[in-house]
């Protein structure tokens, strides 16, 4: 499982959260993304009333600040010391995660599920922010149980790291094939199989030589 997650995460020990001998199988700016991305999905499935809104402008600025910076805070950390916590890190990612579901989720849900002409609306900025203090009060309660808190972000992590691969891989796909014309066609399942499993493995080819 390590190696694996190798591929995707630099794992170093000064990196990765700890508690009462229990470790967090990602380093924590990895666990704060995929964690947050895993429960920003659950939330927008259960809560948004209609699966194929897209952010809207205010919404997508605000997704972006969150995403530009988690990117900009590696740099950061090195010049401010007081941004050189683990937790930050976490923190980081975590609304990086969050923010990328609110594009990932409706995209996905465009290509597979909804009708076409009912992909323009907009999900507005208060809902947004309601998403992420719900989000943010969840993971503080996670953190609030410690040990088994721990373990639970780990499982949140990696259903989050295989949620981003497998759905932004069938959305390409999807896209591809122009599945919204062709879903109900046997040939086309297995052709989406295919191509899905395709791009897994140019990727894993990828990230294995990048190591």
């Amino acid at each position: 499982m390590k190696s694996l997650l190798r591929l995707v995460c630099h794992q170093a020990p000064e990196r990765i959260l700890r508690c009462n001998g229990v470790f967090s199988l990602l380093c924590s700016r990895c666990t704060g993304i995929y964690s947050g991305f895993s429960l920003g999905i659950l939330f927008l499935f259960f809560f948004r009333r209609k699966a194929s809104l897209f952010p809207g402008l205010r919404t997508s600025i605000l997704a972006g600040f969150f995403i530009f910076f988690n990117i900009v805070h590696p740099f950061l950390a090195s010049h401010f010391a007081i941004l050189d916590s683990n937790f930050l890190r976490f923190a980081a990612g975590f609304f990086c995660g969050i923010s990328l579901a609110q594009f990932v989720y409706p995209l996905f849900v465009n290509v597979f599920v909804a009708r076409p002409g009912n992909n323009h609306s907009a999900g507005n900025l208060r809902e947004f922010f309601f998403y992420c203090i719900i989000l943010s009060i969840a993971v503080l309660l996670v953190f609030a149980f410690r040990t088994t808190g721990l373990e639970i972000l780990n499982i949140l992590a990696i259903a989050g790291l295989l949620g981003i691969y497998l759905m932004l891989n069938a959305t390409a796909a999807g896209m591809l094939l122009n599945w919204r014309g062709k879903r109900n066609k046997p040939a086309a399942f297995l052709m989406l199989v295919l191509y899905i499993l395709l791009f897994f493995s140019i990727e894993y080819i990828v990230l294995s030589h990048g190591k």
